[in-house]
């Protein structure tokens, strides 16, 4: 049994925030249930990939299948799956180490502290000592990128920022 629909970020970007840019995986629902709905532009949709270290042998392989590994997660919640870990991954995942950003993340695997996953959006941000492999053998997992706003008249800056997003996006 699912526990209540939980209300993202959203909610105080009613308040404080012009925009938001938020990243969903399947299956693609609202953000919230506010009224008024908040306007959403999907940016993109980008593959999940794994990082690992590249010291770690899976580092000289084009693709991987998931086995028993050490796996870097941001926290969940009781109703969110551990970010970083493959999902669907059978039986209970070892998380070696846990943080709440994608650079200490990414830092912790160039370490050789474990592996995780990263969208193909965030290739660019990926430090040194570390490898990018897609993975062999499951359902191709993805991630789409959707810019929340207000209803209504867009300010100038907020037309540019998503014009920006729109076309690093489209690099991508």
């Amino acid at each position: 049994m699912r526990g209540p629909r939980r209300r993202w970020y959203v909610p105080y970007a009613r308040q404080t925030l012009d925009v938001v840019v938020l990243s969903f995986r399947p299956p693609y629902r609202p953000p919230d249930d506010e009224s008024p709905a908040l306007r959403l532009e999907t940016l993109g949709e980008a593959a999940l990939l794994l990082a690992v270290p590249t010291t770690s042998p899976l580092a000289g392989r084009d693709t991987v299948q998931l086995s028993e590994q050490s796996w870097i997660a941001s926290p969940g919640s009781s109703s969110d799956p551990l970010l970083g870990v493959w999902p669907g991954l059978a039986g209970r995942p070892r998380i070696s180490h846990t943080a709440r950003d994608w650079r200490t993340v990414l830092y912790l695997v160039a370490a050789g502290a474990g592996i995780t996953t990263v969208p193909t959006s965030l290739s660019a941000a990926v430090p040194a000592g570390v490898r990018l492999l897609a993975v062999q053998g499951g359902p191709v997992e993805r991630r789409r990128m959707v810019l929340a706003r207000l209803p209504g008249p867009a300010s100038p800056m907020v037309v540019e920022l998503a014009r920006a997003l729109r076309q690093e996006t489209a690099r991508l």
